[in-house]
């Protein structure tokens, strides 16, 4: 009977990693067709605009804001062994990369000379951030402290840069 009770939990368990897990990959091709989207509208335009720079630096609070959520994650995770703080850290992991793929995008519209030392620190903290595919590391968060307080330290010098940018 105990045995019948123990294998009912595991499965239980198992059950409730899985629909997490389906959900969060749902989250995930929810914000995928939505940065899509997004995309298509912004290039079926065929006139081309500066960037507004009160929108440049609303993007560099955004991933500010994000990059203090995931620390907290970062920290709760360690502390408890809830898979849900694994969905939750994946999740703003996409939306991380997301925001600066925006700022990407947007900066572009920029003159060369103008954005030639920032785009390279956004294509660093893009690989950073991107999406991982390696099965191996589902297991844990992918980005550690050490990582997390250097990818800080770079969006400080980005949002720094874009406030001094001038067009």
């Amino acid at each position: 009977m105990a045995q019948i009770n123990e294998d009912s939990a595991n499965h239980s368990e198992s059950n409730d990693l899985k629909t997490l897990l389906w959900s969060a990959s749902h989250l995930l091709t929810i914000g995928l067709v939505s940065r899509f989207f997004r995309n298509y509208n912004r290039y079926k335009e065929t006139t081309y605009s500066h960037p507004d720079k009160k929108a440049l630096e609303q993007l560099c609070r955004q991933i500010s804001h994000k990059l203090h959520a995931y620390r907290g994650i970062l920290s709760a995770s360690e502390a408890s062994e809830s898979p849900h703080y694994q969905t939750a850290g994946l999740l703003l992991q996409q939306q991380i990369y997301d925001t600066y793929e925006d700022l990407h995008h947007r900066l572009l519209y920029l003159d060369a000379n103008l954005i030639a030392d920032i785009i390279p620190l956004i294509d660093e903290q893009m690989r950073f951030w991107e999406p991982q595919t390696d099965e191996s590391k589902e297991d844990s968060l992918t980005i550690g402290s050490t990582g997390l307080r250097e990818t800080e330290q770079r969006a400080a010098e980005i949002e720094s840069f874009i406030r001094q940018l001038e067009y």
